[in-house]
């Protein structure tokens, strides 16, 4: 079973909130000259970020302060995360990262100040509330994966399932919540995900290249198809056994900045050859083709498979 990466605390994220920089000698006046000098970025109310610091963050990174901002802010009822904020807290890597937070209602009619990033959600059930090691307040797992499977675009819902039932979240409870809940809003998208769901993803970018699958009504693929060969044991993302056909995600540059060092491209190109000479055909994919040019892939498949164009 994997784990989730750890997300980064508000500390290490380099928040700084009024009352922490007042007690370092900064006065209000002084942080408004910061800020208009451009070496402080006010991201909330009473929360600051050093500039070089924010420019340097990643769109995720800089989502993950937004969260820490929310739940930090001054209001009678602790903000509980939910939906996609949620996911992110737990560290599941999104297809989108939303700028919005999103929060459970603390009641049905709420008086709560709002505020521009914030997006509010009522709250039909028991909160099923966890806190995390960062420090956030958040629904659980399964409530993630339940309420992200209802009302967020499948793709999204999907990539998020994909990583919570990797780590462990149950199906059979959540299988069990949809069979009880049968006219509740969205519960046919969640049964859809659940359709899909597939533990052995291991990007985004492999679940984004499975709903292409789905999509183009392709026999679906052995998930880490495992293959002796001459260099060892190998483990295919997507396999068509009866067919010899691999394709692989490579989703490092997406994902990490990485650009592969000549002795991973060497490796890469050794067990390939190796594949090869069992027989097998190796197609290779990434993020650019499966998000902006589908069709060069579904076009390649098709080749490689030996059949007509793979349908829409």
């Amino acid at each position: 079973m994997r784990t989730l990466p750890a997300i980064p605390t508000a500390g290490e994220l380099g928040i700084r909130t009024a009352t922490q920089l007042a007690h370092s000698g900064y006065t209000s006046n002084r942080l408004e000259r910061l800020v208009g000098d451009g070496v402080l970025i006010r991201v909330w109310r009473g929360h600051y970020v050093k500039a070089s610091t924010w420019q340097e963050m990643s769109g995720t990174d800089r989502q993950l302060v937004r969260l820490f901002c929310a739940q930090g802010a001054a209001v009678a009822d602790r903000r509980v995360l939910c939906r996609a904020s949620a996911a992110l807290a737990h560290g599941v890597s999104l297809l989108r990262v939303d700028p919005a937070v999103h929060l459970l209602c603390p009641s049905p009619r709420s008086t709560q100040a709002r505020h521009a990033g914030l997006r509010f959600h009522a709250c039909d059930e028991d909160r099923d509330t966890v806190a995390l090691a960062s420090g956030l307040l958040a629904t659980s797992a399964l409530r993630t994966f339940t309420d992200c499977g209802r009302h967020l675009p499948h793709r999204e819902a999907l990539v998020i399932a994909d990583q919570l039932a990797a780590t462990g979240a149950d199906l059979g409870a959540v299988r069990a919540w949809a069979a009880s809940h049968p006219g509740w809003r969205g519960v046919a998208r969640l049964r859809l995900v659940l359709e899909r769901v597939d533990p052995l993803a291991e990007s985004a970018g492999e679940t984004l290249t499975r709903i292409r699958l789905h999509e183009w009504a392709v026999p679906l693929p052995v998930s880490q198809h495992e293959i002796m060969t001459s260099v060892g044991l190998f483990r295919a993302d997507f396999a068509w056994p009866e067919l010899m056909v691999i394709l692989e995600f490579d989703g490092r540059t997406k994902y990490f900045g990485e650009t592969p060092t000549a002795e991973v491209l060497f490796k890469e190109r050794q067990r390939e050859k190796a594949l090869v000479s069992l027989g097998w055909r190796v197609l290779r994919t990434d993020w650019d083709e499966v998000n902006r040019r589908p069709e060069n892939l579904r076009g390649r498949l098709a080749s490689a498979m030996g059949v007509a164009p793979l349908s829409a």
